[in-house]
Formats: C-alpha cells, structure tokens, sequence
C-alpha cells in the first residue's frame, strides 16, 4: 500500500505547487465551424429544458455523449444523451435527480458504453460516491461505489471525476475525503475494469494510467484555478490560467496535450473557447486567442478526440424548450 500512499501523496502535492507563467508564442488560426447538430431532449414522458451541457465525450467514430441537467413539467434530472456518428440522436436518459446528487465526471469507451461518476445525497447522513456504467443503448448496467481507507471512516468521499483507458481496459474514478490523519482533504484514484469490478489494489494510484480524467482545482486565493491532466507517469504540473472570469470549466486534453477550456472570452463578454498548447501558450493566432460563440449559447462542455478537431456542447436559449446544440470544428488552413 505504500506505493499508493506515495503516490496519492505526489498528487496532493501536485495540487497546489505550480504556477506557469503566460507564453508569448502562439502559431495556429483559429479552427472553421463545420457542423451544428440541435437537439431537444425527449425523455418521457414530455421535453426538458436543457439548462446546461456540462460534459462531452467523443467516440473515435464520431459518436457523441453529453451530459448536463434540465427541467420539464414532471421532473428536473440531470440527463445522458449519445448522438451517432451520423449525427442523429441514438437516445437520451435521466440520470439521478439534480437536487439530490452532483454529477462529476463523463467519460466513455471505444465500445461506446459510459461511465458517469457522482455523489449522491439522498441520505444527507451518507453521501455516496458512485460511477454508473451505461450501454451502447442507453441502460445502466453496473455500478460501483468509492469508500475510505480507513475502517470507521475519514469522512464519506465525494466523487470528483471519471476517465477511461480504453488501451488498458480500465475504468479511473477521482474522489475526495476528510483524512483526520493528515487534517485536510485527501484525493485518490480507484482503477476498475469495464464492467466496474474493482482491477488492482482499491484507491490507488496506477502509475501505467494513461491518461483520461482532468479535474479543475478550487479558485484559489490569488484569483486563479489550477488545472491537472494525467501523464504517463503520473498527474503533470497543474497549469493555473487567469483569463477567465471562474474556474475555467469545463475542459479536454488532445492527443498532442493541448488543453480546451469553454467559458467566456474575457474582453468580449461572449461564451468561447481557449484552447492551450503542450508549453502552456495559446494556441490560436488569428484572429484572437479566444473563439467567440453566438452569444444565444450558454457555455458547455468541450472534447478533443484529434490534435485538429475538437466538439463543443452547448444549450441554446432560441428556442422553447432549450435544446442542445453540437458543434463540430475543425483545423483552419494554415
């Protein structure tokens, strides 16, 4: 166990160290809008509206999930849609109901089934935190939940993320707890298969993780949030970004480690996307860093499945009910 506690200790650490200071550099034109998919979200028994696409996950085929909340006359869940590489929508559930839990993470594999991971609150005495398993078509299959180490409990954990490694076949689920051992709050890792039986030791930390959960630290007191993404050998130095207004979520990793981030441009006003090279510069050049978006979209969620493409969720306020909107970009002739 000390290899984990060593390694849960490097990721402590790495939570609150570094700060990198803006680059001056930046090569690429902003990418070309190439798709728009707009879809009401038909639960049953009536609509929801859409108000917010919190988190997106695009398949190597083009299949798309997102995950956000709504309300319709009977209900206001938070909710799971997957749209097919046609750009049609497969399906869309209700996942648990919005004032009771606090969904934290989405991620999905390349047999296009999903993983959503939350904390439940129900039982206001016992928050559980839970990942979910979802089918290519829509069912919740499996479900595992994160404890403490210790018997008698440091505190309930809260769930604070989900990734998959498709090459490995492992399922990753963040979470958080009180430890009265080190007196602050404490995070690990548990690594499951694909069906969500626990793989290896519980909480954790594998060193052959590959990447797939990226979590945003709390605003800190200087007025900047602190970013992580996995490596190879381990969570990379936090990335801390002043430009936006709030914590700048939600975010995506590219294969070539640039990092997106969908939020508001902070000299427009406008909901937009950022996107950050490996060296921490900002990517676009022309005709600005940041990617202004109608200003009818609420911000969303953001994925990158190519170093020259990424997806954005949105919500559109144009229509009743609100909808989601999909956006597809694409790299821009140099």
């Amino acid at each position: 166990m000390s290899g984990g506690a060593d390694a849960t200790a490097e990721l402590i650490l790495a939570a609150g160290l570094l700060s990198l200071l803006p680059a001056v550099s930046r090569a690429e034109p902003q990418p070309t809008h190439v798709t728009t998919d707009t879809f009401t979200l038909g639960v049953t028994p009536d609509d929801y509206s859409a108000f917010s696409a919190d988190r997106l996950a695009v398949l190597p085929d083009g299949a798309r999930f997102v995950e956000g909340s709504g309300c319709s006359s009977s209900a206001c869940p938070y909710y799971l849609m997957k749209v097919d590489p046609a750009g049609t929508l497969a399906w869309a559930a209700p996942l648990a109901d919005l004032f009771s839990t606090e969904v934290t993470g989405l991620a999905a594999d390349a047999a296009g089934e999903a993983f959503v991971s939350y904390t439940d609150f129900s039982n206001s005495a016992r928050p559980r935190a839970l990942v979910v398993k979802y089918s290519a078509s829509g069912a919740a299959v499996s479900t595992a939940e994160l404890a403490t180490d210790a018997t008698g409990g440091d505190g309930y954990p809260f769930s604070a993320g989900v990734g998959v490694d498709a090459s490995r076949g492992r399922v990753y689920a963040a979470d958080s707890f009180y430890s009265a051992a080190q007196s602050q709050n404490t995070f690990a890792v548990a690594a499951f298969d694909t069906s969500l039986s626990p793989a290896g030791s519980p909480r954790v930390y594998d060193p052959g993780f590959t990447g797939g959960i990226v979590a945003a630290g709390d605003r800190q007191s200087d007025g900047s949030a602190y970013l992580h993404r996995a490596t190879p050998s381990g969570f990379g130095d936090p990335f801390r970004f002043d430009g936006f207004d709030d914590v700048p979520t939600p975010m995506a990793v590219d294969p070539g480690g640039s990092l997106y981030l969908a939020d508001y441009d902070p000299v427009t006003g406008a909901p937009a996307v950022l996107k950050v090279d490996a060296s921490n510069a900002p990517a676009w050049d022309a005709p600005g860093p940041y990617l202004d978006l109608p200003d009818a979209y609420a911000p969303g969620a953001v994925a990158a499945a190519s170093a020259d493409s990424f997806d954005l969720a949105a919500v559109s306020y144009d229509a009743t009910p609100n909808p989601v909107v999909l956006l597809h970009y694409e790299a821009a002739p140099a």
